[in-house]
């Protein structure tokens, strides 16, 4: 019995390329997104490219994906480079808030109104899923 082969990001949507931006610092949230940004990836055989935004501080080490580092308002840079790169999606991380539940994304409310592709609020928690 074949099996269905699940397409890849840029053929089960016409005029996109494969590729998923997450935006990363330092939190658990960043860090969910990573991990749900790679199992996207290798599902639909996209590209993922992480974003850092800077105040001109020390660089972020690599973590084995391409990676740009920008300057300036976190959303505007964010929605730069995804334009810049015709990005499918960005992915960003929820910071824990009160009680321990993830809060909403001030990143993510700013890039909806900015970015020309979905964002995806990730929670801290979905790094444990299971794909």
């Amino acid at each position: 019995m074949a099996t269905a082969r699940t397409p890849s990001l840029a053929e089960a949507s016409a005029g996109t390329n494969g590729t998923i931006v997450c935006a990363i610092d330092d939190s658990e949230g960043a860090e969910a997104a990573l991990v749900v940004g790679r199992r996207l990836a290798e599902r639909f055989e996209a590209r993922v490219l992480l974003v850092t935004i800077t105040e001109g501080g020390p660089q972020p080490e690599p973590r084995g994906e391409e990676h740009r580092v920008a300057l300036g308002d976190p959303a505007e840079a964010i929605a730069m480079i995804a334009a810049e790169e015709a990005a499918d999606l960005i992915l960003v991380g929820a910071h824990a808030g009160r009680l321990g539940l993830a809060s909403r994304s001030l990143l993510a409310r700013d890039l909806a109104s900015t970015a020309a592709c979905p964002v995806v609020v990730v929670p801290p928690e979905a790094a444990n899923r299971r794909a």
